[in-house]
């Protein structure tokens, strides 16, 4: 009759290959577990981000299409995601308004918001990290028009990102 060799603590070397087997299966389903729990929180992030999107598009429109220096709010905190940003280009494919008459202003930190553009008007606005603001949009009918140059701005709009138009 052949004996078991036991430990110390009266395991066998089964019972030790058991056990960390057993350790490495759990390892690997809590893995699973957080990569799962990970691609959610990006998903709804994600999600988040696109519906501040269209939000910002909506109210826009709405500055635009009422043109009488009413400041138009967003109606929550919109997200945008850092390396992300929106031009006056932008602006002008949402709107069919000359880009030309469009700016943004910021009261957000140079280091989260950088405004860039060409003299006075800033026709950039780039996020260096993701945040959550909301948007203020003014626009108003300006009397300086000529209607029939393309390039002329019937109408000036304003677009501010945490801070209020006065």
């Amino acid at each position: 009759m052949v004996k078991e060799k036991k430990d110390v603590l009266g395991l066998d070397n089964y019972g030790q290959a058991e056990a960390v087997f057993r350790l490495m299966v759990d390892s690997i389903v809590g893995l699973v577990i957080l990569l799962i729990i990970v691609g959610c929180i990006n998903y709804f992030n994600g999600q988040e981000i696109e519906s501040s999107r269209i939000d910002l598009i909506t109210t826009i429109q709405s500055a635009v299409s009422s043109p009488n220096g009413q400041v138009i709010v967003s109606q929550r905190d919109l997200s945008f995601a850092g390396g992300s940003s929106i031009s006056a280009s932008n602006a002008q494919t949402w709107t069919q308004l000359n880009e030309k008459c469009f700016s943004f202003d910021s009261k957000v930190s140079e280091g989260s918001i950088k405004l860039k553009g060409e003299s006075e008007r800033n026709t950039l606005i780039e996020f260096s990290q993701r945040i959550s603001l909301k948007v203020y949009v003014q626009c108003k009918s300006n009397i300086d028009c000529e209607p029939l140059d393309p390039n002329s701005c019937c109408m000036v709009c304003e677009i501010s990102f945490g801070k209020k138009i006065e």
